[in-house]
């Protein structure tokens, strides 16, 4: 469903016709310049491989060509491999990375989720994609 109805911000990976990996974003409505990240996900045997990375790298082209400047996501304190991709693309960008609370952990109901920072990374433009990201997508 969400790959239907946002299908311009969601990046499917497959190889040899078998999903590799997937992001499923949508544009924020409050603030169209931006792209939430809600899910990133790649298989066992692809984690390692840069295929995260590649994936946002389609991302954030459509993003740029839409008429985008940043990529959002929310990520917990224990999930180092997605804060680990989120500062990365931020460097390879060349971009700042405002982490800030999002949802503190009395927003979930039982209180047992953990909190959620905001990762905010921008602004960029067409020009620092191509440069981060060259040779990193197939089209």
């Amino acid at each position: 469903m969400m790959a239907h109805f946002f299908a311009d911000t969601s990046v499917l990976a497959e190889d040899n016709g078998e999903p590799a990996g997937f992001i499923v974003g949508f544009r924020m409505p409050p603030r169209p310049e931006s792209v939430f990240v809600w899910q990133v996900a790649t298989s066992p045997d692809f984690r390692g491989r840069g295929l995260a990375t590649s994936m946002m790298a389609e991302l954030l082209q459509r993003h740029v060509e839409a008429g985008g400047s940043y990529l959002e996501a929310t990520v917990t304190p224990s999930n180092t491999a997605s804060q680990r991709l989120f500062r990365g693309v931020a460097e390879k960008l060349g971009v700042a990375c405002n982490e800030t609370l999002e949802f503190a952990r009395d927003h979930f109901p039982g209180g047992e989720h953990e909190e959620e920072h905001l990762f905010r990374i921008g602004p960029f433009d067409a020009g620092d994609v191509h440069r981060a990201f060259a040779g990193a997508t197939k089209n």
